[in-house]
Order: structure tokens, then sequence, then C-alpha cells
């Protein structure tokens, strides 16, 4: 963790989105992309005891959220998982382009264990930083693997319980989305003058 760490504004970015509208949490993560660092963006949870009776996440909170990101960083990718959130997914693609804002469908075992393998190897081995969120961690350490043909997927201690792994997810995704710019060419500087051609 680097909680001193923080992306400056116009830091080239990716981002990861996992959400929900009643009891999960939703979670927005960025990834700069020069040295994988992790930052979270937001995250919208469901308060504990009588609070979260009939909480929902604040839609119009977290529209404005990814709004003020895209303002504030040059975003060359997000990944999005679509369920619950299909119509703002579709607002965000038209906004800022569906060749940078992605439906990534995170129930598709072969590719969500790529994902979670990059995270977990990039952590272990410290080439991914990331900015020490305690609700973050919290979400890390709720997750436990769940071994697959494919891998390993992650799964909550107890199936339907109250712990929280959506911020790992959100985690994997800015970081897979972080990745696939870079392999894009995002980091690529071109020379003055240079032609494109398409």
């Amino acid at each position: 963790a680097r909680p001193l760490l923080r992306p400056r504004k116009g830091d080239l970015v990716a981002l990861g989105f996992d959400g929900s509208l009643f009891e999960d949490s939703t979670v927005l993560i960025g990834c700069r992309l020069r040295d994988l660092f992790v930052f979270t963006l937001g995250v919208w949870e469901c308060p504990d005891g009588p609070a979260g009776e009939g909480w929902e996440v604040p839609i119009a909170e977290v529209n404005a959220t990814v709004d003020e990101t895209f303002d504030r960083y040059r975003v060359a990718r997000m990944y999005a998982d679509p369920p619950y959130w299909r119509e703002e997914i579709d607002r965000w693609r038209a906004a800022y382009g569906d060749r940078v804002v992605f439906r990534w469908w995170t129930n598709r075992p072969r590719q969500m264990a790529a994902a979670l393998e990059r995270l977990k190897t990039g952590i272990t081995t410290g080439g991914v930083i990331h900015d020490g969120d305690r609700r973050i961690a919290t979400h890390v350490g709720n997750a436990r693997a769940d071994r697959v043909s494919y891998g390993e997927l992650i799964k909550k201690p107890i199936r339907g319980g109250a712990e929280k792994i959506d911020g790992a997810i959100g985690c994997a995704l800015a970081l897979e989305a972080a990745s696939d710019a870079v392999a894009d060419g995002a980091l690529q500087v071109k020379k003055p003058g240079q032609l494109v051609s398409f």
C-alpha cells in the first residue's frame, strides 16, 4: 500500500466498475497505466443495521462520480460489469465512446479467473501498488478462493453472507483494463508530425 500516493489530474488511467443496487456494494476503481497504481474512486455500500433497511445505491451519485472521473483523468479504458447497470453503461458508452467504455461480464469463468490471477500476481510480486483504502482491503480480505477448471475465482466466506467482495472484483477489472490498454499501445508516445493511418 502507498497511502500517501495520489493520482494527479490528467493522469492516464483505466477504470473498473462492479455494480449492485441493494445489498452488495458498488465500486469504481482506477488504475494508473504508467505504474499500475490502483486507487479507489467510489464505494457505495449498504449500511449495517436499521440504516440499511430499504437502502438503494444512489445511481445519480454514481453517475456524477463517473462523469467527474472522466473530466479529471484521461481514461484509456473502462471495464464495467453490466448486470443492473445496463442503461447507465450505455449512457457512459454514448458519452465517452464504445472504444473506451466496455461491457465486461464477470460471469465468464475463464476470463474472470485470468483477471484475478493477474491481480494476485501483481500484488504478490509488487508490480501492482494501491492506495490502502480500508474498505477495499476488507473486501479483498473477505474473498475466498474458489477453484475452477480455468484457475481460481473468488467467493464470499458464506454463500449469501453479508461480507462484501465487490472491491476485489473492481480492482481486478481496473487492472485488466489497464493491462489491455497498455497492450493496445496506450502508453506509446506519438512523435510530432507522425501520420496515423487507419
